[in-house]
């Protein structure tokens, strides 16, 4: 697409590109010592001995920060490399051909029309069909696990933003909540949604790969923009509920994806 736009004749003005909070890897912390830190991989010796949280420079006492734009960029999967990949293609070379750039770093988006049926989209479809299903959820690690869920409406909202405002352009920006909800919360968040009540068991297993927390500091999209998230966390998963509700009830995919990842030795 950039060879196009700069080898033939277009009316191409700006671009938005959809990058992703998966290009910070894990997210912001506070060293009792250090100030602001960004750890990498998690220890596969300490998540098998139940240690799931960050150890940094040999301190445990780390304090979960909202990550901001400034933020150290290090994915710690392909899909994340691919989204920094894109972004900085995007953010490098439109300004050189006469195009603005704009590029969102979205934190877990969810909402109506996303799919039910694929294993790897998240775990609110997951959760969903194992409910409607009357099966039992089976969390990772210790269910403290956290991320920043956003609805779809305000997705849709900050991308216009960017779309319409001249102010966003040649800047990237978090788009999220900026407020952190772990997994366990999703879980009974869900079931009280549908009605429905399913046995939670906290597994202990784990991912590798996987990051601990994440959640967007906004102060830039809501400084510039004027970006305001319209939903919590509770008034999303209402909308999202209604509208899985009015769906076909899924296969529940789970076991095939995990028996996958098992015998690829991903999962633990």
């Amino acid at each position: 697409m950039l060879d196009i736009l700069a080898n033939t004749p277009h009316q191409v003005k700006k671009i938005v590109i959809a990058s992703s909070r998966s290009i910070y890897g894990e997210g912001k912390y506070i060293h009792p010592k250090l100030g602001a830190v960004y750890p990498g991989y998690r220890n596969e010796k300490d998540m098998l001995e139940g240690k799931f949280e960050l150890n940094y420079e040999g301190s445990s006492n780390l304090i979960l920060a909202a990550t901001d734009e400034e933020s150290k960029i290090h994915p710690s999967s392909v899909y994340g490399i691919t989204k920094q990949n894109q972004e900085q293609m995007i953010m490098t070379v439109c300004p050189t051909i006469g195009i603005a750039p704009v590029a969102f770093r979205y934190q877990n988006v969810y909402g109506p029309g996303q799919s039910l049926s694929n294993p790897y989209t998240g775990i609110l479809s997951i959760f969903s069909t194992q409910i409607r299903n009357n099966n039992p959820i089976q969390i990772f690690e210790d269910g403290k696990e956290s991320r920043d869920f956003v609805f779809i409406d305000d997705v849709v909202q900050a991308t216009i933003l960017g779309i319409e405002k001249e102010e966003a352009n040649g800047h990237v920006f978090n788009v999220g909540t900026g407020v952190p909800t772990d997994v366990v919360e999703v879980a009974n968040s869900l079931i009280e949604a549908y009605a429905i009540t399913v046995p939670v068991t906290i597994t202990g297993r784990f991912r590798l790969g996987d990051i601990r927390h994440n959640y967007a500091d906004l102060t830039k999209i809501k400084t510039r923009l004027g970006f305001e998230p319209k939903f919590t966390f509770k008034e999303g998963i209402k909308k999202f509920s209604t509208w899985v509700l009015e769906q076909e009830i899924q296969e529940d995919k789970l076991s095939k994806s995990l028996d996958e990842m098992v015998k690829k030795g991903l999962l633990k």
